[in-house]
């Protein structure tokens, strides 16, 4: 049997719209691939829908659910996609998901994607230094999370 170690990564980015449709807050930061998501990772489905909290614990590996959820979605907004770059060896995977319009209101600084029971990913809600942030979301705004996976292949052939 051979075994091929490759590497694991996620980044959230968080898009805040206006009434109006327009971008007002954009927020990009990594996140915690939790136990329970390693231990589902190709046994049991997909990512299916995207979490909001307004919890402030630090993640941690044994996280199953967000520290203070304040809504839930599986309302995707465009079709997964996916890049393959060869240099680096890796690919990454996007879902992008919506809060619409009166859904999850409220302050948002930690947010999650898993499936009905459980959580593959938490983090809290970062700023570009890396500053924990709290993301005001009014009852006329939209959210757009989207998460990239990105897979790292080894640098060398394996046989």
């Amino acid at each position: 049997m051979s075994h091929i170690h490759i590497g694991l990564s996620g980044r959230y980015t968080i898009e805040k719209r206006n009434a109006a449709g327009e971008i007002v807050q954009t927020l990009e930061f990594d996140n915690l691939i939790t136990d329970a998501g390693l231990e589902r990772w190709g046994t049991a489905g997909d990512i299916d829908r995207c979490y909001l909290g307004s919890g402030t614990a630090t993640p941690a590996v044994t996280d199953t659910v967000m520290a203070a959820q304040l809504a839930s979605t599986t309302s995707e907004t465009t079709p997964p996609s996916a890049t393959y770059d060869v240099a680096l060896r890796s690919q990454t995977q996007y879902k992008t998901w919506r809060f619409a319009a009166g859904v999850g209101t409220g302050y948002v600084r930690e947010v999650g994607v898993g499936w009905a029971t459980g959580l593959w990913s938490r983090a809290l809600v970062l700023d570009g230094n890396g500053n924990q942030q709290t993301i005001e979301k009014l009852a006329d705004e939209t959210l757009d999370v989207t998460y990239a996976l990105t897979y790292k292949h080894p640098a060398s052939d394996v046989s």
